[in-house]
């Protein structure tokens, strides 16, 4: 966790890279993230000003990220309205997920062609039968403190020609150098 400075706040960046989906599932993810979540938390004590980025390894509609008791995450800022919300397990801080903006292929991103936006962060040919062949598993979650801070608009996913490249048609005995797509965004701190 970091510490980003100005004149009037003090605001709390944390780093995420959870275990991969290849090995692990869903149910995995959503009994480690609480631990990492009250771990922030005790780090931040009664700063409020948090956000979290990286490789949550879950797309943003998956347990790990929307339950109460993990990091009970919501697509609309509206929601996002108060501190905490009442659970069984107590009082659960509220996180806003901008990054639902990103799945599919309705909004434009830093691409090299508009007309083929990708619609995630990795790509993943399955085997099974639930095929989402894109995933949005980079993102950033932030308390309601630091929504009117962000610039909205400054979320892409950066798709340039190079990256997709890489990630679609790996060159080098099917592995490629890259297996995300960056996200970009900025706030006004």
């Amino acid at each position: 966790m970091f510490e980003i400075r100005s004149q009037q706040t003090t605001t709390l960046f944390a780093c995420i890279h959870f275990p991969s989906k290849l090995y692990h599932d869903e149910e995995t993810h959503s009994e480690i993230v609480p631990v990492y979540k009250n771990k922030i938390h005790a780090l931040a004590g009664r700063n409020k000003r948090i956000f979290v980025v990286g490789d949550f390894n879950m797309n943003p509609f998956d347990k790990g990220m929307v339950q109460p008791t993990c990091f009970n995450s919501f697509h609309n800022r509206l929601l996002v309205n108060k501190d905490t919300m009442p659970h069984i397990a107590g009082a659960q801080r509220l996180y806003y997920n901008p990054c639902w903006t990103l799945m599919g292929d309705f909004i434009s991103a830093r691409t090299y062609d508009d007309s083929k936006r990708m619609g995630g962060t990795q790509h993943f040919l399955e085997k099974k039968s639930r095929k989402f062949y894109w995933y949005l598993i980079d993102q950033i979650i932030m308390a309601k403190e630091l929504i009117n801070d962000f610039i909205s608009e400054s979320l892409v996913i950066i798709e340039e020609k190079y990256f997709v490249d890489e990630l679609l048609k790996p060159k080098i005995k099917n592995i490629p150098k890259l297996d995300h797509l960056p996200i970009c965004f900025s706030f006004n701190l």
